[in-house]
């Protein structure tokens, strides 16, 4: 009787466990950024919600060298999809990030904890910018030769765009192309239409197509590891 009168109770404490773990929170909801360690800031920008890499298949010029359909993966992994069947090409990474409120906290981090001295001009500047555009930056892409440089352009702004779960596209407004070897593409999408954000958490995911060279990448998103108290930071 004493021994089954103790399973209530070991229930109610499983319980308890259970629900104390579903409610932590990652520390970019619990803390403010000024907080993180640079471990954390490595992490935010490399493997979280916001970030995804995906491997090009590359010819010695940098540009895509072979067709095919390629999926990007997440967590900072790398998953290639089915070529032709001929022999592996020389591959680099391509990293898609979301500018997103966490990603532009964790960059404003980084450069207090390596410049202590960096103004607080920069660091708002970096915190708030044009709130008109959704944007993605993208590392690791070249244009390859110079002589290629227009049609590559052209194509990878008409090939690019985003897809909401539904088939709906949201359609490339603009972008900002590197200055120097190691700044990111700036892709940007437009935040509203008609007055109503173009994505919301009951899209469930979004997935950014782009075309490089002969290869298109499908990157996916899942907008629900992308909600902070409960609001979609994008």
């Amino acid at each position: 009787m004493r021994y089954r009168c103790l399973y209530p109770a070991l229930a109610f404490l499983a319980c308890g466990s259970f629900f104390i773990f579903a409610g932590q929170k990652n520390y970019w909801e619990s803390k403010p950024y000024t907080e993180w360690s640079e471990k954390e800031v490595d992490r935010l920008l490399k493997d979280s919600p916001w970030t995804k890499s995906v491997l090009l298949n590359t010819g010695p010029e940098g540009t895509s060298a072979s067709g095919g359909d390629r999926r990007g993966s997440g967590g900072g992994g790398d998953e290639m999809g089915t070529g032709s069947g001929s022999l592996p090409k020389p591959t680099s990474r391509l990293v898609i990030t979301w500018f997103a409120r966490p990603i532009r906290e964790a960059m404003a981090r980084r450069l207090m904890l390596t410049d202590p001295g960096v103004s607080k001009e920069r660091i708002e500047k970096l915190l708030h910018p044009n709130a008109q555009f959704l944007a993605l930056l993208v590392t690791g892409w070249t244009l390859g030769r110079q002589a290629d440089r227009d049609a590559a352009i052209a194509s990878f702004k008409k090939e690019t765009v985003l897809v909401k779960k539904n088939k709906e596209k949201i359609l490339l407004a603009d972008t900002v192309f590197p200055q120097k070897r190691d700044d990111p593409l700036y892709l940007r999408f437009v935040r509203e239409a008609d007055g109503k954000p173009v994505l919301t958490p009951a899209d469930q995911e979004v997935t950014l197509v782009i075309r490089v060279g002969e290869d298109t990448y499908r990157i996916k998103f899942k907008l629900a590891d992308m909600l902070i108290d409960d609001k979609l930071e994008l």
